[in-house]
């Protein structure tokens, strides 16, 4: 009986896990739509841009998978006089502002975001693969930032290489959604035929539940800010800081030379700000929480 029991619970955990992960990660499935597929469980907007023939988001196979027979091909391309970036997000995306509403119901807390991918810019452009954990605060009416993981590429990237980025986190809650972005041109201006490649995505549970510390330095200073709070960047390369609202919606984003910076919040409101660093690479490296009072 105690055996039985305990592969119950097992069995349930496991299936726990696999309900509340992410969908579709190897975009084995799609879905057909008149004259392009989507990857099942993804948003694009392959069925406003179909309109003008062009599809931003395809089915890759052969030697543009990583494993299995399918991956997911993201494409920027030009329509109606602008360039449109390939984007697939596990959230509906608004085509005018590429904002992401809703997304997947997710209540866990993993170490790391990886996976598999290939990127050709065409110029000068970034791509992005973007993890987000929200949870809804009933008092405020508002879901709030809890964590995210952000991973970006500039280079040309011809054959299938890894991402590793740790899952930073904002806050001890527990997240009760989860979007995931992907761009193939993530900046102010896309690139037409910016293509990158995406197979096999994974959040990494096995290093424990999400509680891992983030590096020493640098660390915001004074907590809380009134005026002013520092940064010693003593790492000896530049670093950029983004500013966040706690829905995660950016305030301002900073370079951050090294040595001692001052960044002032005096035009701020009070309240709870959240604060993450990236390095050259887009990368995030260090994140915390950076309360305002006055």
């Amino acid at each position: 009986m105690k055996k039985t029991i305990l592969f119950l619970v097992s069995l349930f955990s496991f299936l726990l896990l696999q309900a509340q992960d992410i969908p579709n990660p190897g975009f084995e499935n799609w879905v057909q739509y008149g004259g392009y597929k989507d990857p099942e469980g993804w948003y694009t907007i392959n069925s406003l841009t179909v309109l003008g023939g062009l599809v931003t988001v395809a089915q890759a196979t052969g030697a543009d998978a990583h494993s299995g027979t399918y991956a997911m091909r993201l494409r920027s391309g030009s329509i109606f006089g602008q360039v449109a970036p390939g984007i697939a997000a596990t959230g509906s995306i608004n085509p005018t502002t590429q904002a992401i509403d809703g997304g997947v119901p997710y209540n866990l807390r993993p170490y790391y975001f990886t996976g598999w991918y290939k990127y050709q810019p065409a110029g000068a452009d970034t791509a992005t693969i973007s993890a987000t954990f929200t949870r809804w605060n009933p008092d405020t009416q508002q879901a709030e930032l809890v964590a995210e993981s952000i991973f970006s590429q500039t280079q040309t990237v011809n054959e299938y290489t890894g991402f590793w980025v740790p899952v930073n986190y904002y806050s001890t809650e527990t997240p009760d959604t989860m979007v995931i972005v992907i761009l193939s041109s993530s900046g102010e201006a896309p690139v037409a035929n910016s293509t990158l490649y995406v197979d096999d995505l994974l959040f990494d549970y096995q290093t424990g539940t999400g509680s891992l510390p983030l590096p020493e330095l640098p660390a915001a200073y004074p907590v809380p800010a009134s005026d002013a709070f520092y940064i010693n960047n003593t790492g000896g390369q530049a670093l950029h800081l983004q500013l966040l609202y706690p829905n995660g919606q950016q305030v301002e984003t900073l370079p951050l030379v090294p040595g001692i910076n001052r960044i002032g919040v005096e035009a701020l409101p009070p309240g709870l700000y959240y604060y993450r660093l990236t390095g050259a690479n887009g990368c995030s490296v260090a994140a915390g929480k950076l309360p305002v009072v006055r």
